[in-house]
């Protein structure tokens, strides 16, 4: 082979690096290493044993390494397992497709990918001394059975992290996750991490979903995301200090929901824990502080504890319903513009609530005033508090129905008052039947029939308006003139002269002319208007004043 066509061999070989076998195995006692363009394998298992047995000294200096640079990492095979002293790879993508995916190593896991870490497996087992995932795009892990990795510190950093799995649990000294995007994690068995500090910080959302059970044993727990959602059998937090900043809280879980830590504190716009199923508990025993700051706080659940030196809420409306509420504190603080509380059994110990025993004892002196108190006694010189209250209400009531009544009855005098003043034209047959009408029945009867009577006869003397009772009439009609053409006559004359129409109503009885029969007709209309109006408002006049 000329120099030319080895020197062009070794450039492909930089760029490509290609396998495709039954089974790839590499045992090496120092390191492996491979830089190329793209590295692909395919083949039934891929195994890569670096042993430090045959020398010592390279194992002390980490020379016992796994290291592969390349645009893309990929990897499909039936099982891949790397054993190592560290575990790096600096690659565009690194993407592994296999039936277990198996490292362990006994420094670091490094992978550096610029586009995104994918891994496709049944299993996922990494044991290292710390666990470094760094991808721009996504960080994405499928797999059917367990995601499991044993280690001194977890770290991803990523635009999104996803994880579905049957279980996942990571043992480790710190959990950090960093991705601008969304956490998601879902698995049907349960989720649990062990370790000194869980921090993730998201701006979208953090969502767990897991049947079983959400387990964190930690030093310190800390999420920082837009919204908090976790889905599950039973949520439990061990940790020294619980905080999570996000714009919404949300946790279903039907079974129990505890947490155990030293501080509590939510920070988001809207809390909401539900535990569907019965019984069913929210617990939560902090040493230091339980804080909440949030605009609606409310928790459905069968027992509601909290255990705390200070209980602190800020929020608009504070909901709980639930059979039994214990709360043991030293100080209870609730700002908030609405609180309801539904709840069988209401426990409260708190060193900084006092009791104020103040309407108690106003209620209990009003009953021994009561009950015990001589006949002949003055009315007391003030009501108790509560009573002045209801007292006030009575009364703004009664006065309001007495307006309403007055007003009713002045109406319904103005109207019949109208009405009689029309008639204030009938002669003194009529005055004298309503006056008479007054006292009874019979005076009804009459002022009908001096009506009928006064008119007809009424009309020849005076214009209709002369004229007494029945019998009056007819006599002054006689002397007159006695019919309607003499009494006409008779009219023209007597206008003619003031002073004979004076003399007439002497002579015949009348109280007036004209207008003093309008007077008497106003009169009469407004005392039977007023009589009238009393009865359907349902008062009494006396003295000018409506006594209900």
């Amino acid at each position: 082979m000329s120099p030319l066509h080895r020197c062009v061999l070794q450039q492909l070989h930089r760029l490509l690096y290609t396998v495709s076998c039954s089974s790839y195995t590499v045992s090496c006692c120092c390191s492996y290493t491979v830089s190329c363009g793209s590295y692909t394998v395919s083949c039934g298992s891929y195994t890569v044993s670096c042993s430090s047995s045959y020398n010592r000294v390279l194992w002390q200096l980490h020379r016992v390494l796994y290291t592969v640079s390349c645009s893309s990492y990929t990897v499909s095979c039936g099982s891949y397992t790397v054993s190592c002293g560290s575990y790096t790879v600096s690659c565009g993508s690194y993407t592994v497709s296999c039936g277990s995916y198996t490292v362990s190593c006994s420094s670091s896991y490094t992978v550096s990918c610029s586009s995104s870490y994918t891994v496709s497996c049944s299993s996922y087992t990494v044991s290292c001394g710390s666990y470094t995932v760094s991808c721009s795009s996504s960080y994405t892990v499928s797999c059917s059975s367990s995601y499991t990795v044993s280690c001194s510190s977890y770290t991803v950093s990523c635009s999104s992290y996803t994880v579905s799995w049957l279980q996942l649990h990571v043992s480790c000294s710190s959990y950090t996750v960093s991705c601008s995007s969304s956490y998601t994690v879902s698995c049907s068995s349960s989720y649990t991490v062990s370790c000194s500090s869980y921090t993730v910080s998201c701006s979208s959302s953090y969502t767990v979903s897991c049947s079983s059970s959400y387990t964190v044993s930690c030093g310190s727990y800390t999420v920082s995301c837009g919204s908090y959602t976790v889905s599950c059998g039973s949520y439990t937090v061990s940790c020294g200090s619980y905080t999570v900043s996000c714009g919404s809280y949300t946790v279903s879980c039907s079974s129990s929901y505890t947490v155990s830590c030293s501080s509590y504190t939510v920070s988001c716009s809207s809390y909401t824990v539900s535990a569907a199923a019965t019984p069913s508990s929210y617990t939560v025993s902090c040493s230091s502080s339980y804080t909440v700051s949030c605009s609606s706080y409310t928790v459905s659940c069968s027992s509601y504890t909290v255990s705390c030196s200070s209980y602190t809420v800020s929020c608009s409306s504070y909901t709980v319903s639930c059979s039994s509420y214990t709360m043991s504190c030293s100080s209870y603080t609730m700002s908030c513009s609405s609180y309801t509380m539904s709840c069988s059994s209401y426990t409260m110990s708190c060193s900084s609530y006092t009791h104020s025993p103040f309407f108690a004892e106003q209620l209990t002196a009003f009953q021994v005033w009561l009950t015990m108190g001589v006949e002949n006694r003055n009315p007391p010189e003030q009501l108790p508090i509560v009573l002045q209250l209801i007292h006030t209400a009575v009364l703004s009531g009664l006065v309001k129905n007495r307006v309403m009544r007055r007003e009713g009855g002045e109406e319904g005098g103005q109207r019949e008052g109208r009405k009689e003043r029309g008639r204030g034209g009938e002669g003194e047959g009529g005055r004298e039947g309503r006056r008479e009408g007054g006292r009874g029945e019979r005076g009804r009867e009459g002022r009908r029939e001096g009506r009928r009577e006064g008119g007809r006869e009424g009309r020849g003397e005076e214009g209709g308006r002369g004229g007494g009772r029945t019998e009056g009439g007819e006599e002054r009609g006689r002397r007159g003139g006695g019919r309607r053409e003499g009494g006409e006559e008779r009219g023209r004359k007597e206008r003619g002269r003031g002073g004979g129409r004076r003399e007439g109503r002497k002579e015949g009885g009348e109280k007036g002319g004209r207008r003093e029969g309008r007077k008497e007709g106003r009169k009469e209309g407004g005392e039977k208007g007023g009589r009238e109006g009393r009865k359907k408002g349902g008062g009494k006049m006396e003295g000018g004043v409506i006594l209900m």
